[in-house]
């Protein structure tokens, strides 16, 4: 409650009992809050990465293009990375009077502590870096807007994301104040440092990758979102999500096996498909199309799985309007 040590407060009676309770209530609160958003984001991660068919990614028909991990990676790493989910949520709370700009590096650590942890959990494969950098941003950004609430309407009982896309573009924008500058980081990269993946294609091609869309507020995702609920609610809708991310998402991971031409496939393919109206009105001739172009991304070594974060999120954002 105060900067004070607990035993000085407790022989002045500093605190009343009335304060003392409300400490707990609002302490309660936050937690609470917190572990319902975890869920969310951890829910999200399973049902992105069960959803089959997906081209070239794992689900649980096969393994898309991946010699190194499998549907049981992912569960194993979604599972040791759920803890952290409440992490950045808490700390999205505790630091909501720091500036904008001053968040990235507070949860930068706390970011790097989950890598930790999935690559403990999957035997060192990365299965959710893209994600843990997603979504450590928006759970603190919530966790931002939950104290921010919290501090204005004590007396309500409960903290709501709006129920149209006003909510989710709102903490969109917050992610994007905290990333403000985040691509400075590939243009002026010292030619003294090692070359990563992400600064090669930055160099060669001026893709941001995961970075430019946080920069942005996902700009993507919430396209997708709008997207799906323009559509027949159904459960195609997932699938339909994750051909519009991958036709409109200039996808690094795609680039780095496949090259600019593994890219123009990739999108290609998935305008052709959603394109389609049967795939949009018949499940099975959606099911048939989504096995084929699988097929085709495992035969070229393709995996878009920038675009499979970026459905994983839309999942957790839809999942927020509806809680």
């Amino acid at each position: 409650m105060c900067a004070e040590s607990a035993k000085i407060c407790a022989r002045s009676r500093r605190h009343s009992i009335d304060d003392l309770l409300s400490e707990i209530h609002t302490r309660a609160q936050q937690y609470y809050f917190s572990e319902q958003i975890a869920e969310l984001a951890y829910q999200a991660l399973i049902k992105e990465a069960r959803l089959t068919p997906k081209p070239g990614l794992v689900d649980s028909t096969n393994n898309g293009s991946h010699q190194d991990m499998s549907l049981s990676t992912f569960e194993q790493s979604a599972i040791a990375l759920r803890p952290f989910f409440t992490q950045f949520v808490l700390m999205g709370i505790e630091t909501t009077n720091l500036p904008d700009s001053h968040i990235l590096s507070k949860i930068r650590p706390l970011g790097l502590q989950a890598e930790q942890a999935m690559f403990v959990a999957t035997n060192q494969v990365n299965t959710h870096k893209g994600a843990i950098f997603a979504f450590g941003l928006v759970c603190t950004a919530l966790g931002r807007h939950f104290s921010r609430w919290q501090n204005k309407m004590m007396s309500s009982p409960s903290f709501e994301i709006s129920q149209d896309t006003t909510g989710i573009s709102l903490i969109s924008e917050t992610v994007a104040r905290f990333t403000q500058g985040i691509t400075d980081e590939l243009k002026n990269y010292s030619k003294n440092q090692p070359l990563t993946a992400g600064i090669t294609l930055y160099q060669q091609y001026g893709f941001t990758g995961a970075r430019g869309e946080a920069e942005k507020g996902f700009p993507l995702v919430q396209q997708a979102v709008v997207f799906i609920l323009s559509q027949a609610e159904s459960e195609m809708r997932w699938y339909w999500a994750l051909l519009y991310l991958m036709a409109n998402n200039n996808d690094t991971n795609i680039v780095h096996r496949g090259g600019i031409n593994g890219l123009q496939f990739i999108q290609d393919e998935a305008h052709k498909r959603l394109g389609n109206a049967k795939n949009l009105q018949n499940a099975n001739a959606l099911m048939a199309s989504l096995r084929e172009f699988d097929d085709d991304c495992i035969a070229r070594n393709l995996s878009p799985g920038g675009s499979a974060d970026l459905l994983a999120l839309t999942i957790f954002f839809l999942s927020l309007l509806y809680c």
